[in-house]
């Protein structure tokens, strides 16, 4: 799934993406959670990055390469946490009118979390 999401990232050009259009599954909470954790990887592994917009303050998410071993030895290591809670994943789809997952495509399972959606349990 990692690398379906590298791959999704890829096609984004050097402006960057909104990052809650780029993670949340309107459909799910829960895959918007594992959305978010994948992009984690991504950012541990120098092949993404996430800045507030110098404009809006919105969280974007860039592509970028890699670094090399040597580069990555200089680096300082940064971390941060990202909360995303039931409440601003539902805020986040109205306020960028998410009808569908823009990005990363919905997931089906054989217990479907439609019923997570309609019945506002949120299964982690």
């Amino acid at each position: 799934m990692v690398r379906l999401v590298a791959q999704k990232l890829s096609e984004i050009d050097d402006n960057g993406i909104n990052f809650f259009e780029f993670v949340i599954n309107p459909q799910s909470f829960a895959q918007s959670i594992e959305n978010t954790f994948y992009v984690s990887f991504l950012v541990r592994d120098g092949r993404a990055a996430v800045f507030p917009d110098d404009n809006t303050g919105l969280l974007t998410l860039y592509p970028s390469e890699p670094l090399g071993e040597d580069e990555r030895k200089d680096e300082q290591k940064k971390q941060a946490v990202f909360k995303l809670t039931a409440q601003t994943w539902k805020d986040a789809i109205e306020l960028f009118n998410l009808k569908t997952a823009k990005y990363i495509p919905h997931r089906p399972r054989p217990d479907d979390y439609q019923d997570e959606v309609k019945n506002e349990q949120f299964l982690v």
